[in-house]
């Protein structure tokens, strides 16, 4: 009987040493998918991250083209005023100038 007790022990503590072999294989898989997986998380925030800036960049970049177009068409215009208004002007500021130093 006492032998049986001590098989029923010996058997017991072989058991429990299988399932915690077993137990310590699943962690050691579980935190290996789970670091997996938490990689490849931070790999698609990166991703959505790179993305969002370029998309940002994007409309700035053509946003600041689109003020500079509207700012240089200005400008042109600025100039084409103040080339009509020096034609209309170029006699008779020519003629004062004569009047002045013929006077």
């Amino acid at each position: 009987m006492a032998k049986d007790i001590l098989e029923a022990v010996c058997s017991a503590e072989q058991e429990c040493k299988t399932l915690e072999a077993q137990a310590k294989q699943e962690a050691q898989a579980q935190l290996s998918e789970a670091k997996r997986e938490a990689a490849e998380l931070v790999s698609r925030a990166e991703q959505k991250a790179n993305d969002e800036a370029q998309s940002l960049f994007d409309k700035a970049k053509s946003d600041g083209q689109a003020m500079a177009d509207a700012a240089r068409k200005s400008a042109e215009k600025q100039c084409e005023e103040i080339s009509l208004l020096a034609d209309k002007n170029r006699k008779k500021v020519i003629k004062n100038a004569v009047n002045y130093l013929v006077g």
